[in-house]
């Protein structure tokens, strides 16, 4: 037996106590103390205490060790293993981070993951969390929204914070942001994340972005001056030509530009229930069947965030309806701005849409009249 918790003892404490003997020495010297104790009347007992010595030694060392083990790792702040309070940190996600943002931290509390950004320009923040519970917000507004055709999200705004919420495979995911961050980035942080997930059959969140950015774009457009031309204006830049040589552009021309628009667009804006365009594979082969009646700019600010590209084609977002021109509606004026530029509108009570002026713009570009702007602009 003794040669057994030998054995056992040299496998327990290979690191810390190798190789170290219990002699026979020292067995002598602990039984003398046990004797001036209690007497010697436990004499009957002595052939056995050198093996219950050796294997209450095994015992405690064994115990000592562990409790220096243990204590070092709870006291030294820089020790590898996770504490009571926090858990390993889990490898970070990837999203997108704006500018100015760096990564914090990354760590598990409890049932709680997150990653937090800091702007270290402003101090705003922003935060990743997958927890077991429900994420509440006790004031702000709160709306659903669309995130992918299976799944269905909160947006909560409040006065210094915007918030995403979903749940999707058994967890809360929590997208929030303090501060003064654009909706652009927040979406685009959502986007990011969202793509990653089984979400099926595609996030629609890359369309609003999409359109997002357009309406901008638009915008500075409208706010610069006629004569700015800058580069992106390039593509729709009309080629040289003289006065006496621009035709004018009748009403009747106008609408029948439209009714061709129309035409085309009832042609290639069309897909059976999976949503699948046919014939086209990307964006840019969509706005280019518009070329002979609209600029690809106002082609991609109508359409861009209503399609959307997957590795087998163009797909349409499912959403409401374009609101189009109604040809049984008589226009309410047509008007020459200057000799390549003419508008025409009519007034339209569309409940989906919204009552009001449905004003078309229509200028002469590389030869050709072409509609610039259709509709309303933030349509």
């Amino acid at each position: 037996m003794e040669k057994d918790l030998k054995r056992i003892k040299n496998q327990m404490l290979s690191d810390e106590l190798a190789g170290f003997e219990f002699t026979a020495e020292m067995q002598r010297q602990v039984l003398n103390k046990i004797e001036e104790k209690h007497g010697r009347k436990h004499h009957v007992l002595k052939p056995l205490l050198p093996i219950s010595l050796t294997a209450a030694f095994l015992v405690v060392s064994s115990a000592g060790i562990y409790h220096i083990t243990t204590t070092q790792n709870q006291s030294n702040p820089h020790s590898e293993g996770p504490t009571a309070e926090e858990k390993e940190e889990k490898p970070v996600i990837s999203l997108y981070v704006p500018e100015g943002y760096e990564l914090k931290h990354t760590k598990t509390i409890d049932d709680v993951y997150e990653q937090l950004y800091v702007n270290k320009n402003t101090n705003d923040t922003f935060s990743y969390r997958m927890q077991n519970k429900e994420q509440t917000y006790p004031e702000g507004t709160k709306n659903s929204i669309r995130l992918s055709q299976n799944l269905e999200g909160t947006m909560v705004r409040g006065q210094d914070i915007t918030a995403l919420t979903w749940e999707h495979d058994g967890s809360f995911h929590v997208l929030e942001q303090k501060g003064s961050m654009g909706e652009i980035d927040f979406l685009k942080i959502s986007y990011s994340i969202l793509i990653q997930q089984d979400l099926g059959p595609y996030p629609y969140l890359g369309d609003e972005v999409e359109g997002l950015e357009t309406e901008i774009k638009e915008k500075e457009n409208l706010e610069k001056p006629d004569d700015v031309i800058t580069e992106t204006d390039e593509e729709d830049t009309e080629k040289e030509y003289k006065e006496d040589e621009i035709p004018t552009l009748t009403e009747g021309e106008a609408i029948e530009i439209l009714r061709r628009f129309e035409e085309i667009k009832n042609k290639v804006y069309h897909a059976p229930e999976d949503l699948r365009i046919a014939g086209f594979n990307t964006k840019e082969q969509f706005y280019e069947a518009f070329k002979e009646v609209m600029v690809r700019k106002e082609a991609e600010r109508k359409f861009g965030y209503r399609i959307t590209e997957q590795e087998n084609g163009l797909y349409i977002v499912p959403m409401d309806g374009l609101q189009d021109w109604v040809f049984n509606v008589p226009p309410d004026e047509f008007t020459r701005i200057n000799e390549k530029k003419y508008t025409i509108s009519q007034y339209l009570e569309d409940d989906l849409n919204g009552h009001g002026p449905f004003p078309v713009t229509f200028e002469y570009l590389n030869g050709q009249w072409l509609i610039t702007s259709y509709g309303r602009v933030f349509d």
